[in-house]
């Protein structure tokens, strides 16, 4: 694994090549997968580091716990839209809930295996969070 700072060209982060990541700031981060000599980039998502709120700073989406085990609450001034997904680091679809003018939702994460899961809340904009189950 090799994240890359796609803020930057998709500039390496210097010492992160885990499966998992730590950042200072949010940004638009993707991971670069070796396995066998084949070499696979995913998209980039934008990512707000474990213990912040949403990419726009405002404060307007939480993601808490997280990292979790069990139960994590989605939070959001403007509401959830009308999906949430939650999805693996490489893409695959995990579990997908919809909402209904909700402002507050709590997901059972449980059953995951522990690792990065990625949230997409369409909310007019996609806001992309970062979790890790432990």
């Amino acid at each position: 694994y090799q994240w890359l700072d796609c803020d930057n060209n998709f500039l390496v982060v210097s010492g992160q090549f885990g499966k998992t990541f730590s950042i200072a700031q949010g940004g638009k981060y993707a991971v670069e997968v070796e396995q066998n000599g084949c070499f696979d980039t995913s998209d980039c998502y934008i990512i707000a580091p474990t213990g912040f709120n949403d990419k726009t700073d405002k404060g307007l989406v939480r993601v808490f716990p997280n990292p979790s085990n069990g139960i994590i609450t989605i939070e959001n001034k403007k509401g959830l839209g009308k999906t949430i997904r939650i999805k693996t680091i490489d893409g695959r679809l995990q579990k997908e809930i919809k909402v209904e003018d909700r402002f507050i939702q709590n997901i059972d994460i449980s059953d995951f295996k522990a690792g990065m899961y990625l949230i997409e809340i369409n909310t007019g904009e996609n806001v992309n969070v970062l979790i890790i189950k432990e």
